[in-house]
């Protein structure tokens, strides 16, 4: 087979990203200039050494045989050396296809072994070993080692490898070694650019006199075109697209699973680093928490307080390990520096100083909730969302009262609104019968319909038998109802409950009051009082509401009988006691908890806010900080240690 440069924009081209694994020494950087023609070890420092350090990457650009597609075969060059494993971890996270180099005269050495579990840990399942130097050994020594590597892979997930002798002396097997390699491209992920928003991961960022900022890396998802904008993860700079290159040849768009060369109008070379994600702006997701899927290596058993070093494509960073319970493989990862990952992203975790792997896994949910993260629900929600996009949304759905917020879904599994549709169509072909409801944000959550079904038919009798214990008032509003009914999800997600039953005409709403359709709703005299006389006194004051004594000197009413009236208000939910002499507008409160839930989003590093932020942002008095805070402590909203102050749960639970 003859090395050939095809017009990779006049044809179908394939690509296959391959990168070396194996112990120092054993002719990796060889091999891949036997295959390519290039030199991988650029760095003087790696001539003069004869070892790599650094990564390395060559091309070969190939006309398949029998076929008009080309094919250009890329290649990573790791070191092999074990003090460069961090450039070995970063070379390998992103790709999906491997060449394992294992010399005939060494045989299996100790970086072999460590870059197998790395592979392993990895799941790569697409590859080849070579066994380098086969000129040096006798056959019988070859063919031994051969059976000796077949044991080793066999209980891995590159068990099934073809092992080929080479040599680049002689070039025995070089051939078949690239008929092997290209073979690869056959299984290679075939990426749906309308499925998935486009993702990449930069390895190098260097900049072109002339030309400007260029970056290296590996188009993990969806599509790019030149000229399209993309939004730099870390920093949330958006940079236009100049020119996309794939080796030596300008091409108009990168799709998942190839790596690019991309240059950058209006960066500076010095903002963009190794591991950063360059991806579609409409990809907000930043995290710094993840439920995984977790394999150790030899049992290891993670320690409390203890920092590990994550390896996740390119990246690198110190992370918390949490065992979610003693008998799963669910763990739960914190993050130091954000991460901009998604469902099936892989990594390795290695030890508090950076010398062992310890072992790895992937992502699989990054919507973590606040509360309850052991609990047998959420473990039991985890192997739902550890399946493929349509089953995993089939069997959440089933599982959750909650429903799915869709936009999460999608945003947690990187899908694009085209890719989402595509899912709900294999579910419902499926046989899941399935109720959307939007929220007052205009999210919109789906159901389950026999789930919908169970808890409609639960929130109904729980108003039915407010009427029976109650007939002389006219209804009960929500924060009243969520309590009565013990309800697991957000206040939110109630309110669309509600609304969706009173649109079906389930349920009636007058006022603030949900009832029955049947019921006749007769308005309070103290409802009245509060819709003419005090709630436009608390709408003019906003997040400042009087004190009592200011309220009911504003009313011209005794206190005793302005306490009378706001009690009967409270039961009814049309207002909320939060101190002794302070009550606020539901609505009111909302706005503040929604103010800390941004203060916090903020200081993604600490995931805390002190009294000063909360005060400065909302601009109400100190005292009243601390009435209002104290008030969210009590509701479980959110926890103070020390001067500090930690969510535990989402802001409409502070009705329940």
């Amino acid at each position: 087979m003859q090395t050939a440069t095809p017009d990779l924009a006049a044809q179908n081209t394939r690509s296959i990203i391959v990168a070396t694994a194996g112990h120092v020494d054993h002719g990796k950087t060889s091999l891949v200039h036997a295959l390519t023609g290039v030199d991988t070890d650029t760095l003087r420092e790696e001539k003069q050494r004869g070892l790599t350090i650094n990564l390395g990457f060559a091309y070969s650009q190939e006309s398949l045989p029998d076929s008009r597609e080309a094919c250009v075969l890329g290649f990573v060059d790791v070191p092999g050396h074990k003090d460069f494993i961090h450039n070995m971890l970063a070379g390998v996270g992103s790709i999906h296809a491997a060449l394992l180099v294992i010399a005939a005269d060494d045989g299996i050495m100790p970086q072999t072994l460590e870059h197998l579990q790395i592979l392993d840990l990895l799941g790569i399942e697409n590859g080849v070993v070579a066994i380098s130097k086969s000129d040096t050994c006798e056959t019988l020594r070859v063919e031994q080692l051969q059976s000796e590597i077949q044991q080793l892979l066999s209980r891995t997930s590159l068990a099934h490898f073809p092992i080929i002798k080479t040599s680049t002396k002689t070039l025995d097997g070089i051939e078949k070694l690239k008929t092997s390699l290209l073979a690869l491209s056959a299984d290679a992920p075939e990426w749906q650019a309308e499925n998935r928003h486009f993702r990449y991961q930069i390895d190098r960022s260097f900049s072109v006199k002339g030309i400007g900022t260029v970056v290296t890396g590996t188009a993990l998802s969806g599509q790019c075109s030149s000229g399209r904008i993309l939004k730099h993860a870390r920093t949330g700079s958006e940079f236009r697209t100049r020119s996309l290159r794939l080796h030596q040849s300008d091409i108009n768009s990168v799709n998942g699973g190839e790596r690019v060369a991309i240059n950058l109008a209006s960066a500076e070379q010095e903002s963009l680093k190794r591991g950063d994600w360059l991806h579609d702006p409409s990809l907000t997701q930043v995290v710094y928490r993840f439920d995984s899927k977790l394999r150790w290596l030899a049992d290891y058993a993670p320690r409390s307080g203890a920092l590990y070093h994550l390896h996740i494509g390119a990246a690198h960073s110190l992370v918390s390990v949490r065992k979610l319970t003693t008998d799963s493989p669910w763990f739960q990862i914190r993050s130091h520096d954000p991460l901009a990952i998604h469902y099936g992203d892989r990594f390795i975790l290695r030890d508090p100083t950076g010398s062992q792997t310890l072992g790895g896994g992937y992502v699989v949910d990054t919507e973590v909730p606040r509360k309850h993260r052991s609990s047998p629900e959420r473990l039991a929600m985890l192997a739902a969302l550890d399946n493929n996009d349509a089953e995993a949304l089939g069997r959440v759905l089933e599982l959750s009262l909650q429903g799915v917020v869709t936009n999460r879904f999608r945003r947690a599994r990187n899908l694009t609104e085209e890719g989402l549709q595509r899912v709900l169509k294999q579910v419902h072909e499926s046989g899941t019968q399935t109720l959307s409801i939007e929220l007052k944000d205009k999210s919109r959550v789906l159901f389950a319909r026999n789930q919908f079904e169970a808890l409609s038919r639960n929130l109904l009798h729980c108003v039915r038998r407010f009427h029976e214990l109650h007939p002389s008032q006219s209804g009960l509003a929500e924060p009243q109802l969520s309590k009565d009914l013990a309800f697991p999800g957000t206040f939110a997600l109630l309110q669309g409950v509600t609304d969706k039953l009173v649109q079906l005409n389930l349920l009636a709403r007058t006022g603030n009051q949900l009832h029955l359709p049947g019921h006749t709703p007769k308005i309070s005299k103290e409802e009245k009082f509060f819709n003419t006389a005090i709630r436009p006194i608390f709408d003019k004051a906003d997040l400042i509401p009087p004190r009592t004594r200011e309220l009911a000197d504003s009313l011209k009413l005794p206190l005793r009988e302005l306490l009378t009236i706001l009690r009967v208000l409270e039961k009814n939910g049309l207002v909320i006691k939060v101190a002794d002499n302070r009550y606020y507008l539901p609505a009111t409160l909302l706005r503040l908890a929604t103010l800390v839930e941004e203060i916090v989003a903020e200081n993604k590093a600490s995931d805390s806010f002190s009294v000063i932020e909360f005060r400065d942002r909302s601009g109400i008095g100190r005292n009243l900080c601390i009435e209002v805070l104290e008030y969210f402590d009590s509701r479980g909203f959110t926890r103070r240690d020390g001067n500090s102050r930690f969510l535990r749960t989402d802001k409409e639970n502070i009705f329940s």
